[in-house]
């Protein structure tokens, strides 16, 4: 008799291991396929995006900077104000950040094309856009200081990395002086 309840015990605590070793085998399965349909989702997109500056120039007074961009990718890119945007000279004297604002500090700004009809939440595939750079005079860069070679470089929500060089080359503008002769 005590046999019997001892291996009665044991095929229940047999069974009742194999069902917990099952229930974690198959709750680990379901979060690793999720993971893995995570990640192939996400570089599925990276894949899909594709971005392409086409042009880049300053305005003669250096104050302002305009890169014209495409999206050449196969899907949309969104937000669009998520894109990160650096500017930096080549020799590496200066380096920056450069937030999405609309405001006069140092900030982007976007400009959609005019005949995409769009919102300027997604930046849509074969759209081209123009980022505006508002680069106003700066102590860590004065206007004086600012010719040389640059490099623009976008990032886009979800990784995708294009850069472009230019020359910065701004106008000095001279103030100028009265002729106290012709007074």
């Amino acid at each position: 008799m005590d046999k019997i309840i001892v291996t009665s015990i044991l095929i229940i605590a047999a069974i009742t291991t194999a069902a917990i070793v099952v229930f974690s085998v198959t709750s680990n399965t379901r979060k690793d396929s999720q993971i893995t349909a995570n990640i192939q989702s996400s570089q599925g997109d990276q894949i899909r995006t594709k971005i392409r500056i086409v042009s880049v120039s300053a305005n003669p007074q250096g104050s302002s900077i305009r890169a014209w961009a495409r999206n050449i990718g196969s899907s949309d890119i969104e937000p669009i104000n998520g894109i990160d945007v650096f500017l930096e000279r080549m020799d590496n004297t200066w380096g920056t950040y450069i937030p999405f604002s609309v405001n006069n500090s140092l900030s982007w700004s976007l400009e959609s094309s005019s005949d995409s009809g769009t919102s300027s939440a997604i930046w849509e595939v074969d759209e081209t856009v123009q980022f505006i750079i508002n680069f106003p005079d700066d102590p860590s860069l004065p206007l004086a200081d600012r010719p040389g070679i640059y490099q623009i470089t976008l990032v886009t929500p979800n990784g995708v990395v294009e850069t472009k060089s230019f020359e910065h080359n701004p106008i000095p503008f001279s103030t100028p002086t009265p002729d106290l002769g012709a007074i």
